[in-house]
């Protein structure tokens, strides 16, 4: 399991990192960055995998927080949205459990070598569709984002990746 998870690592082509220190209850993990629609280099999806810590329906599932930020093609100025209050509409969040393979199956198939199935039955896939982010086509991009403690709201555990963008 341990080496699986490494592998995912290095196929993705991420970074995480926790922005906090706090006690998380649940593992955040960013599978894979990739275009939307080849013929649109602006356009980008990203899909995160939620994982509990501890198995007990008393942390999990975790809060849902509905600002995401963004820097990208190495920009240093991280980027903030509001998904609820942008009035651009720039960024839409789609949530799925285990049901995805027959609810996206488009998504699905980007990310089954990804993720073995026994994962999917207790976790959650967060997918954010990101569009008129840059003028310039997108090739990296850096994502922070992070979901509140079930358990304790006014916890909220945050953590930062680096990708490129996938086929």
């Amino acid at each position: 399991m341990l080496v699986n998870l490494w592998l995912l690592f290095l196929l993705v082509r991420t970074v995480g990192v926790s922005a906090q220190d706090s006690v998380s209850t649940f593992h955040l993990q960013l599978l894979k960055v990739a275009h939307l629609d080849k013929r649109n280099p602006l356009a980008i999806g990203a899909m995160f995998l939620v994982t509990p810590l501890v198995d007990d329906t008393a942390h999990f599932p975790p809060i849902l927080s509905m600002g995401i930020s963004y820097a990208v093609n190495g920009d240093t100025a991280l980027q903030r949205i509001d998904i609820q209050n942008d009035p651009l509409h720039r960024v839409q969040l789609e949530i799925f459990d285990k049901d995805i393979a027959t609810k996206a199956p488009h998504l699905y198939d980007r990310i089954k070598e990804l993720v073995a199935p026994g994962i999917l039955e207790r976790s959650l896939l967060l997918f954010f569709r990101m569009r008129r982010i840059s003028e310039e086509p997108i090739e990296r991009i850096e994502l922070v984002y992070g979901l509140w403690e079930k358990s304790n709201p006014g916890t909220r555990i945050e953590r930062h990746f680096k990708a490129e963008m996938a086929d």
